[in-house]
């Protein structure tokens, strides 16, 4: 079945209930793990934070480092890894037959929705569905009314720390939404309190101060209303030499001008069963004891195509004032056109237009923007803050917990002595720090690695170093004996943001020798210390790729046959850099070039490998073949139990079940794949016309499938971006999984 936009607006689906659920998880507060209404005691400091990390991370794969990491906080012991198991294994012990941990790779995955945090996000996505004041205002109280303190008040863990400054920001955006929603019913006099409170903890929120501001205003104040506007105006002069935005200006006239458009208008009257919210759910929380507000029924999950991301990379501006150093926009930007897909009849947020070679990256309901010359940080359409940057080529970026990180030169461009990396402040846009001669290798776990060379005759010398940007401290730093070139290149549909390191290793490519005998090597450098834990030649090798603890390589590719090609396959123990095996393997050939190789990503250390004619999976840390395909076939993808071949004869692909060898459904082969989840998203150039763009996405389990209009600008683990129209288009990355 192919859907089009249209159609799947119009279809009716039964909405999906929980029956069946009996373990809950609350994390709006204090960590309760609840079954069937009582609690199951989770012991020990250990195994909640790691049911911790596993619930902010709820559907992904968490690896065994990053638990690690937030077990032990950079000193783990030597048989760290045998502990998380152990961790894990007794958590889910603690869970008995409601376990919801699965392995997933190298590492563990909660697959479950029973969150109130799930509930919460559920709620404020139905207010903003929702067609009347009246509906939204209940709805956000309900769902405001599940905070009952701190996210995981009590925990003490440092990696969380950004998850949930990022839930915090989602919790404001609801309550400022609650106000709005307030305000229009004239309840403006029973929220005054309550917004100034928050108003006040929160100076920088310019919707909130604006709420304030209107609140007074209709409430008979406008002496006040002016002097919220004033003490909001000094506070950004001094502190970040900024003025409000054009909307708390706009609103300043219109109230010294009494303008009859700020009165309240008439609408149905505000609802009588909604009771104010508690201090807890409006201030900032505050720890409370086990005492919880009556949970409402859980809401059923409609279909709909949610986006459950965070902060989203957007455009820039050109401007210099010669310094090297961050300055505010005179004025911001003009609006532009960025639509999160919640349902496909309906794209009702949008965001500014990326010009030129704009980069974004995705985290939630707010918008970083980054092009040459300008960054602008905006939650809910408003503008937090805007900067002005004088390098006039886009930067090389990441995020780094709460801080942006920008580096400008690559060392394949200029000089190794040439660069300079700069850590931002989310939240303010504000310099925290910079370093020259420096460029950006990576991010872990929110600590920066930086490479800086300086020349020194015939040779350069360089120094690696690793950066926690949020205390501003060195966490170790190594000279290094060898000349340091370019990351491999990446895909064409990559996120131009970089993401975070997967591993436990850094991988380097460098030149050993003098420039006339150069050997190239890959060098891996333990994460935690930076050590080197061995390296590995890298003549003629053309892609390389980590799966847990292997390093697996593809050499180089030759033309063995009209219609096929050859590489060679070769994986090594990362920790001692002993070869584990070799195995030849082979692509199909069109007239013009190979098809690409699968990725060397594998799953579950299963890798998908065509031997001779024949779709194989073999076992990583032996190279034994654990499945084959019962026809002539190339291997494309592995995913899960699944596994996608290619046919060549009939110019398709094939999903099978790897336990059964049965074959599910097929459909139309493609130019690229990705799988995540229920979703298995195909790129069929072949596809392209008015209606579809080229990019194809299936339900895994029944083959159904979705075209996207537009073309594709990225894709990465969060969300598929199309460009459509003028606009950009973000759409799920298990989109099937919201049906």
């Amino acid at each position: 079945m192919r859907a089009t936009f249209d159609t799947l607006a119009s279809e009716t689906v039964a909405p999906q209930s929980f029956e069946g659920i009996t373990v809950e998880f609350h994390i709006l507060g204090a960590l309760e793990v609840r079954h069937e209404g009582s609690e199951v005691p989770i012991r020990g400091a250990h195994q909640r934070k790691a049911l911790a990390i596993l619930l902010l991370d709820a559907g992904r794969t968490v690896s065994v480092q990053r638990l690690i990491e937030a077990l032990w906080e950079g000193e783990p012991p030597a048989t760290a890894r045998r502990q998380v198991r152990n961790i894990v294994a007794a958590l889910r012990r603690s869970l008995a037959e409601d376990d919801p941990i699965e392995r997933s790779g190298d590492g563990y995955r909660l697959t479950t929705e029973a969150t109130d945090w799930h509930d919460f996000r559920a709620e404020v996505a139905k207010a903003e569905a929702a067609g009347a004041d009246a509906v939204a205002h209940r709805l956000l109280h309900q769902a405001l009314q599940r905070w009952r303190g701190p996210v995981l008040a009590g925990l003490d863990c440092a990696l969380i720390g950004p998850a949930l400054v990022r839930m915090e920001e989602q919790r404001l955006a609801a309550c400022e939404d609650y106000y709005e929603t307030a305000i229009a019913l004239g309840l403006h006099q029973e929220i005054l309190g309550e917004v100034g409170a928050l108003a006040a903890e929160h100076p920088y929120r310019r919707r909130l101060a604006g709420q304030l501001m209107l609140a007074f205003y209709r409430s008979g104040n406008s002496a006040r209303a002016l002097q919220a506007y004033n003490d909001l105006g000094a506070r950004l002069g001094e502190e970040l030499g900024i003025e409000p935005d054009r909307q708390l200006r706009d609103l300043y006239v219109a109230i010294l001008r009494e303008d009859p458009s700020l009165d309240l208008k008439k609408a149905t009257p505000p609802p009588e069963e909604v009771e104010p919210l508690t201090a807890a759910s409006l201030t900032a929380p505050t720890e409370t004891g086990n005492d919880e507000p009556p949970r409402p029924a859980r809401p059923h999950r409609a279909r709909r195509l949610a986006l459950t991301i965070a902060v989203l990379l957007i455009a820039w501006a050109t401007a210099s004032d010669g310094t090297g150093r961050l300055e505010p926009m005179e004025k911001p930007s003009e609006p532009t056109a960025i639509d999160w897909i919640r349902d496909p009849g309906n794209s009702d947020l949008s965001y500014p237009t990326l010009e030129g070679e704009a980069s974004i990256k995705l985290f939630g309901a707010s918008a970083l923007i980054l092009d040459q010359g300008s960054l602008r940080l905006e939650s809910q359409n408003v503008e937090i803050w805007a900067k002005r940057l004088d390098f006039q080529s886009i930067p090389d970026a990441a995020l780094a917990g709460e801080t942006i990180i920008l580096s400008f030169n690559d060392p394949g461009d200029r000089s190794p002595s040439t660069g300079t990396v700069m850590g931002i402040d989310l939240n303010t846009g504000v310099e925290l720090w910079r370093a020259e001669n420096q460029w950006l290798m990576g991010i872990v776990d929110n600590t920066v690695i930086t490479v800086g060379c300086k020349d020194s005759g015939e040779a350069a010398t360089c120094t690696m170093t690793s950066v926690r940007p949020t205390k501003r401290s060195v966490r170790w730093q190594v000279e290094l004996d060898f000349q340091v070139l370019p990351a491999k290149p990446s895909d064409r549909y990559d996120n131009p943001w970089r993401q975070n390191l997967p591993t436990d290793y850094l991988l380097v490519r460098a030149d050993f020798g003098t420039a006339g005998d150069a050997r190239p090597r890959l060098v891996a450098f333990d994460i935690g210390s930076g050590a080197v834990l061995s390296d590995f030649d890298y003549t003629d090798v053309e892609d390389y790729q980590v799966n847990g603890d292997y390093l697996m390589v593809r050499k180089q590719t030759t033309v063995i046959a009209d219609d096929r090609c050859e590489a060679t396959i070769e994986t090594y123990r990362l920790d001692t850099g002993v070869r584990q095996w070799s195995q030849a393997v082979t692509t199909p050939k069109n007239i013009e070039q190979c098809r690409p190789f699968p990725s060397l990503q594998g799953s579950g250390y299963h890798y998908p490998a065509t031997i001779g004619q024949t779709a194989a999976l073999l076992w990583i840390p032996s190279g034994e073949i654990r499945w084959s395909a019962p026809e002539p076939s190339s291997a494309l993808l592995v995913h899960g139990d699944l596994v996608v071949t290619g046919d060549e004869r009939s110019g398709g692909i094939d999903i099978w079940s790897m336990e059964t060898h049965e074959k599910l459904w097929s459909a139309h082969d493609g130019e690229q794949m990705w799988a995540h989840g229920s979703t298995l998203w195909v790129m069929d150039e072949s596809a392209i016309d008015a209606d579809c763009g080229g990019l194809i996405s299936y339900d895994f389990h029944s083959g159904d499938s979705i075209c996207l209009s537009g073309s594709l600008e990225f894709i990465d683990d969060y969300a598929v971006v199309i460009r459509y129209n003028g606009r950009l288009q973000i759409w799920p990355i298990d989109l099937w999984a919201e049906f």
